[in-house]
């Protein structure tokens, strides 16, 4: 039986950054760990356009050294959500934490 795609996923995210998947096997264990981070692997068919344009914008006027970035933020909260893109994160982002 072929590899269901998330958990091909899941397997592709853990390689790249130098982590583990977890099996489901009913714990409540995050999909992928590093030392460093606990994450959780979400596929879509197609990521919101809005989301798509504001990340390309962000790295197309980041500067040399600089990450692109967007942050998104509902009113009123006291925290927000970062998105970048995965190979930046593992290749800029990441060393910078000392991991790897």
């Amino acid at each position: 039986m072929p590899e269901a795609l998330w958990k091909r996923g899941e397997r592709s995210v853990a390689k790249q950054l130098g982590g583990k998947r977890n099996p489901r096997d009913g714990s409540a264990a995050v999909d992928v760990e590093t030392p460093r981070l606990a994450v959780e692997v979400k596929s879509r068919v197609q990521l919101p356009l809005w989301i798509k344009r504001a990340l390309l914008s962000a790295q197309e006027k980041a500067q040399r050294g600089q990450v692109g970035i967007v942050v998104l933020r509902e009113r009123g909260a006291r925290d927000a959500v970062v998105i970048c893109g995965l190979n930046d994160f593992r290749r800029r982002i990441m060393p910078m934490g000392g991991e790897r």
